[in-house]
Formats: structure tokens, C-alpha cells, sequence
């Protein structure tokens, strides 16, 4: 089962351990992303890579893993019978330029991304739960 996650509690917890608790729901996020959207012939790497390429171009890499992020959950929103307007271009624009008024726009975006996971997971629960009663049923 893939749990919700909560912007506020990301923001809030981030703020408290310095961002520790930001590589943490990376790192939880990466392999539920990888579960969900599995079969699409892509992967988003080892959280440790994205960390270590990130600090080696300065952000560069962690923001474009962010735009790969979004446009894979948009990609394998119709798999789960849903549509996600906001791709990877919104999310990074809002991250970016958004983030020169005062932090609001890079809020914005984690809240796009945050949500569109949150509908996705909560899709892939309902049709593995679903599985899982019928596999049951049949031994």
C-alpha cells in the first residue's frame, strides 16, 4: 500500500531538520513512483544518484528529475482512469520562476506534484487491493 503524502507535513518537517526530511520523502517517493508506474519502459534512478548528481551540477539534475517526475505521473495518469493537466513544464516553471515570489511558487509546484501522486496512489491502492481479494479468493 502506498501512503498519502502531506505537503504541510513536508513543509513543516523539512523546515524542523534543515531539508533532511525532504531527501527522506524523496527517497520514499522514488521507489513508490518506480511501483506505480511500472512498465512504462522507464525508471527514475537511485535516489543516492539523483543526490549525488544534484550536488555535483548545483540543483541542475534535482530539478530536471522533478520535470521527469511530473511527466511520468502525467504519462500514467490514463493507466489509473485519470488526467493530470499540470506536466513536468508547469511544475518547473512554478519551481523556478514561482520561486522569485518569495517561495510561493516552489510551493505551488510541490503541491502540484504532491497531489497528482496522492490521486495516483490512491488509484493504484483501489485496483491492487482489488487484485490482491481476487488472487485471495481464488486459492
Amino acid at each position: 500500500m502506498i501512503k498519502q503524502k502531506s505537503l504541510l507535513k513536508f513543509i513543516f518537517y523539512s523546515l524542523i531538520t534543515c531539508g533532511i526530511y525532504s531527501f527522506y520523502i524523496l527517497h520514499q517517493s522514488v521507489e513508490e513512483i518506480n511501483k506505480m508506474c511500472e512498465g512504462d519502459g522507464n525508471s527514475i534512478p537511485d535516489f543516492w544518484k539523483i543526490f549525488l548528481l544534484s550536488v555535483l551540477t548545483c540543483g541542475v539534475y534535482g530539478l530536471v528529475m522533478i520535470y521527469q517526475v511530473a511527466q511520468r505521473l502525467q504519462a500514467n495518469a490514463p493507466k489509473y482512469d485519470l488526467c493530470f493537466d499540470d506536466g513536468g513544464g508547469t511544475v518547473l516553471l512554478w519551481m523556478t520562476i514561482g520561486s522569485f515570489c518569495f517561495g510561493i511558487g516552489t510551493i505551488i509546484g510541490w503541491y502540484i506534484l504532491f497531489y497528482n501522486f496522492n490521486e495516483m496512489a490512491d488509484k493504484y491502492n483501489i485496483l491492487h487491493d482489488e487484485e490482491n481479494r481476487i488472487q485471495t479468493k481464488n486459492l
